[in-house]
C-alpha cells in the first residue's frame, strides 16, 4: 500500500496518463487482473466562487449597516438576519429625488452607501451619509417627509417598511419588545432635548425682554 504522498506523485501528471500509471502500480503491488481505474478531475468554478464571496460580502455590509443603527445595535446574528430578510434595498443615481417634501414616509430608511441631501423650507440643508438613518418614527405611525430628499451621489438605501415591522413584532414578541423599548427610549431622548432647547430659548427671550 502506497502512502498518500507517493500516490500524489502519480496523480500529478497529465490526466490521460494517470490511469495507466495507476494500473501498472496496482499490478506491481500484486493486484488481480481486470483492474479498472477511473480518474475524475474536479475544477473549481472561479467565477461562481467569486459570486459567492461577493454575495457574502454584500450580506455582511447589510448586517453591519443595520448594527450601526440605534434600533438594531448589538442584536445577535439571528435577530439581525430576521430583520434583514424583511428589508428592501433601493439603488439611486446621483441627482435622483428619492422623496419630496410632504410625501408619505413608509418606514425606516438606512443609508448603506452614498450620500443624501435634505432640502426644504423649514430648515437649512442637511447631508446624511452611510450608516445614517431617517424617519424612525414612521415605523410606528404614518408620517410625511419634512424635506425633499435627493441622492447627491450613487446611493444604496435599506428600507424597513412599517407594515413589515409590525408583522415582525407580532410574530416575534420578544424581539418586538426589544425594538419597541429602544424606539420609546429614543423618542424620550428627543423630547427631553426639545424641552431643554425650548427652556433655553424661553430664558433667552425673557432676558431680552428684561433688557
Amino acid at each position: 500500500m502506497k502512502s498518500n504522498e507517493e500516490l500524489a506523485e502519480y496523480l500529478s501528471g497529465e490526466l490521460e496518463e494517470i490511469p495507466d500509471g495507476l494500473i501498472d502500480l496496482a499490478n506491481n503491488e500484486g493486484g488481480s487482473d481486470n483492474i479498472t481505474v477511473v480518474v475524475v478531475k474536479i475544477e473549481a468554478d472561479e467565477q461562481k466562487d467569486s459570486v459567492i464571496i461577493a454575495r457574502k460580502d454584500e450580506i455582511q455590509v447589510k448586517l453591519d449597516t443595520l448594527d450601526s443603527v440605534f434600533l438594531f445595535e448589538k442584536l445577535n446574528f439571528s435577530q439581525l438576519t430576521r430583520i434583514l430578510n424583511i428589508c428592501d434595498i433601493k439603488n439611486h443615481q446621483a441627482g435622483e429625488i428619492i422623496a419630496r417634501e410632504g410625501e408619505t414616509c413608509s418606514g425606516l430608511d438606512v443609508i448603506m452607501e452614498g450620500r443624501l441631501t435634505f432640502t426644504g423650507t423649514s430648515e437649512n440643508d442637511r447631508e446624511f451619509a452611510s450608516g445614517d438613518h431617517l424617519a424612525a418614527s414612521a415605523l410606528l405611525k404614518e408620517s410625511t417627509f419634512k424635506n425633499t430628499v435627493t441622492a447627491t451621489e450613487p446611493s444604496k438605501v435599506l428600507i424597513l417598511e412599517r407594515a413589515k415591522f409590525k408583522r415582525l413584532i407580532q410574530r416575534r414578541p420578544w424581539l418586538g419588545l426589544i425594538l419597541l423599548e429602544r424606539l420609546g427610549k429614543r423618542f424620550c431622548e428627543i423630547i427631553e432635548e426639545a424641552d431643554e432647547l425650548l427652556r433655553e430659548n424661553n430664558i433667552a427671550f425673557n432676558n431680552s425682554r428684561a433688557c
